[in-house]
């Protein structure tokens, strides 16, 4: 896919299997997928091919990046 958006993936998943995720992550990255990640602390990662903005404002428009 161009674009994967998750929703608090990790949330109790154990440290090793996060790393592991994390690292498929930027795989998907590298191959030029755009990554919308949310946290169950109410953050967001935005990760693009070479880039990463953390902790958008909701109210972001995620069009002007």
């Amino acid at each position: 896919p161009q674009l994967l958006l998750l929703d608090e993936p990790t949330t109790g998943v154990d440290p090793v299997s996060r790393r592991e995720f994390w690292d498929i992550l930027n795989e998907l990255r590298s191959e030029g997928v755009t990554i919308l990640v949310t946290t169950p602390e109410g953050k967001s990662c935005i990760i693009a091919a070479g880039n990463s903005w953390e902790d958008l404002p909701p109210s972001k428009n995620l069009t002007s990046l």
